[in-house]
Formats: structure tokens, sequence, C-alpha cells
């Protein structure tokens, strides 16, 4: 069975950004994995207490309940694997502008402290399965953060978007694939 593709054809309305978007969610809840205390071994239902007889008597006993968070492991050894820390960028700028340019997106990176950051988007892109970066500038008064390579009076900045930090993210992709609409 092939998913219905809805594609734009003049200026995006909202709603059906929204509409689109939620049908792109991940399916399934993640949360239940992550978190031990949603884990079903506490559900009486699937794991009723025991009636055990001792002296005559029966009681009910409570079985060993040993939550144990595979996933949670899983994540953090991939995460840690990834080596995001370390991550470095490499260009061969031809002139003095392209080397004025990387300098400043070297800026941003560090004034934004992206080495952290990523290993975070990592984290929870691998627990939730969603996550956004936010891009948004602010106006500032001193250009010194960007270390004497601009004179612009703006400051860009970096936001996390994911599900656990209560954002609904609806992402809205064309037939190749390619987004083309992101909702929050």
């Amino acid at each position: 069975m092939k998913n219905k593709e809805t594609r734009a054809t003049s200026a995006p309305n909202p709603s059906a950004i929204e509409s689109i978007g939620q049908k792109n969610q991940p399916a399934y809840d993640t949360s239940k994995e992550i978190d031990i205390k949603q884990h079903a071994i506490y559900d009486e239902h699937l794991r009723p207490r025991k009636k055990v007889k001792k002296d005559g008597q029966t009681r009910l006993v409570d079985p060993a309940r040993l939550p144990f968070s595979l996933q949670d492991i899983i994540v953090t050894r991939r995460v840690a694997f990834m080596n995001l820390g370390k991550v470095k960028l490499y260009a061969e700028p031809n002139t003095t502008e392209e080397e004025r340019a990387f300098s400043l997106l070297h800026r941003l990176r560090e004034n934004n402290k992206l080495s952290y950051k990523e290993s975070e988007v990592a984290n929870i892109l691998h627990r939730e399965l969603q996550a956004a970066k936010l891009w948004y500038s602010t106006d500032t008064d001193d250009s010194s953060h960007w270390g004497g390579y601009s004179k612009v009076s703006k400051d860009f900045k970096v936001r996390l978007l994911a599900p656990s930090k209560g954002d609904s993210l609806l992402p809205v992709f064309d037939s190749m694939g390619d987004l083309i609409y992101f909702a929050r």
C-alpha cells in the first residue's frame, strides 16, 4: 500500500502543514522503554503477586521486580562511540572572504558550545526519534563575541527542540524526501 503524498502548490496553509506533519511523526512512544518506572514489570496484571504457602498459611508475595533499562545503556554507549565532542570542520578556503566566513562559522560554533550540544542532540534523537535545532538571532550592543571577525551587532543562538522539552515537531517532506516545511 503506497502512502499518498501531499504537495504544496501555493502558499503554505498552517493547518495543512500540521495535519501532514502529524502523519509523519513516529508511530510509537519510546518513553516506556527508557523510563524504568513505566516498564511492564510493575504492571500487576502482567506480573501478579505470587501465592506462597508456609506453615499452613497462604500469603501473597510481590515477585522480584528488578527493572533494567537496556535501551538507556544502548543509547549512552552509541552516543559515546559517535565521539561528537571531537567534531572538527575542515575547509580549504580560496579567498580571504571564504577564510573569514569559515572563521565566523568556527566562532559561531564556539559561542553556542555546539561540541556539547551535539551529544545532547544525538542522545535525544536516539531516545525519542525526533530532535531539531532552532537557530535564532538576538540584538546585541557588543560585537566583541565575534572575535574581530565581524562587526555585526547580532548574536546567533541555538535551541534544542524535542518532544521531551514540550515541543511537537511536524516535518513535511516532498516526493523526493526533502524537507519542504517544518512546523512546531
